[in-house]
C-alpha cells in the first residue's frame, strides 16, 4: 500500500469493497481445474462500459439458458454449464446458504490480459436494483484489479468479496487472464448484520494520485494530440482509462470527454459522452 493511504480514503473504499468471509481454497482450485477442462462458451459482453476483452458464461440466471447473458431480474435456475462445473455450484451454495440470500445470477468474469471496465454502476436497467453481488475469484494475478474513485484493490483468492454496486467502479487486469465468479443476489433482509465486520487488506490496496490542475492541462493537451494525429479512439480510450490510475475528485471521464470535446468545438461527439455519462453512472439511455 502505498504511504498517501489514509484512513479516511480506508473507511471509504472498506465501504465499497471488503472481505466479508473466507472460501475454501481447495474448492477454488477444484472450480479453476473443471473449468480449465470445460467449454465454458464466454461470450464478449457489456463492450460499451469495456473495451472488448471482458467476458462471461452463465451458470445461473431466471431463464435457466447459458445463452441468456443479459442481466434481468427474477430467480435464477441453474444451466447447462453448471452440470460441468460442480465444484463452483458449491462455493455458490455455500454462500448463499452461508449468508442467507437468493441467488438471481451467477456468471463466470472473464478478463483477458490488458482488458479495462470503465467506470460505471451496475443494475440501473432493473426493477429491483437493491441487490447483493459477491466475487469469489478462480483465477487470477497481483495485476488484476477493481477501480474505485480514490484506489485500486486486487482481490485476492480465498476470500468472498462484496462490492457495492451502487458506488462507481471498474477494473483492470495487466496481468495474464483473470476469473471471476460473480453472484448477484436479491438484498436478503439483515445481510449486513449476518455479515458482521469487513475487512479489507491494506496490502492489497493501491491509492490514486489526485489529478491536480497542473496534470490535468497535461491529460487535455495528449488527447488534444491525439486527436489531431487522427486516432480520435485511441484518444477516448486513454480519458477513459484515467479512472483505474488518478483520483478524478469528482470528475467523471465521460464529463472529461464532454468537455475536451465542446473545447474542440465537437459538440455531436461532446453530447455523445453527456449521454454515455448519464447510461453508465445515473440512469440507463440504451
Amino acid at each position: 500500500m502505498q504511504e498517501t493511504t489514509t484512513d479516511t480514503s480506508m473507511d471509504r473504499l472498506v465501504r465499497q469493497i471488503a472481505q466479508i468471509g473466507e472460501v475454501d481454497l481447495g474448492e477454488v482450485t477444484r472450480a479453476a481445474r473443471e473449468l480449465a477442462a470445460t467449454d465454458a462458451g464466454y461470450r464478449r459482453q457489456y463492450v460499451g462500459f469495456n473495451d472488448g476483452h471482458w467476458h462471461s458464461a452463465v451458470l445461473v440466471n431466471p431463464s435457466g439458458r447459458h445463452d441468456d447473458h443479459l442481466i434481468s431480474d427474477g430467480t435464477g435456475r441453474p444451466t447447462e454449464l453448471a452440470a460441468h462445473l460442480p465444484a463452483a455450484m458449491r462455493i455458490i451454495d455455500d454462500l448463499t446458504a452461508r449468508f442467507g440470500l437468493n441467488v438471481c445470477w451467477a456468471r463466470l468474469a472473464l478478463m483477458e490480459a490488458g482488458a479495462r471496465v470503465w467506470e460505471h454502476r451496475d443494475f440501473l436497467e432493473l426493477r429491483q436494483q437493491d441487490k447483493v453481488r459477491l466475487h469469489v475469484p478462480l483465477i487470477t494475478n497481483k495485476r488484476a484489479t477493481l477501480h474505485f474513485a480514490e484506489g485500486a484493490v486486487h482481490l485476492a483468492p480465498g476470500f468472498v468479496w462484496h462490492l457495492a454496486t451502487d458506488i462507481p467502479h471498474g477494473a483492470s487486469n495487466n496481468g495474464p487472464d483473470r476469473v471471476h465468479l460473480i453472484i448477484d443476489c436479491d438484498d436478503a433482509e439483515g445481510f449486513h448484520a449476518r455479515v458482521g465486520r469487513r475487512r479489507l487488506d491494506p496490502s492489497l490496496v493501491t491509492v490514486f494520485p489526485v489529478l491536480d490542475d497542473m496534470s490535468l492541462a497535461a491529460v487535455e493537451a495528449r488527447f488534444r494530440k491525439t486527436v489531431a494525429e487522427g486516432d480520435v479512439a485511441a484518444a477516448e480510450r486513454d480519458i477513459l482509462s484515467l479512472f483505474g490510475s488518478w483520483d478524478l475528485r469528482h470528475r467523471t471521464t465521460f464529463g472529461l470527454l464532454a468537455r475536451f470535446f465542446d473545447a474542440l468545438g465537437q459538440q455531436d461527439k461532446a453530447e455523445h459522452w453527456r449521454t454515455e455519462e448519464k447510461d453508465k453512472l445515473y440512469e440507463r439511455v440504451y
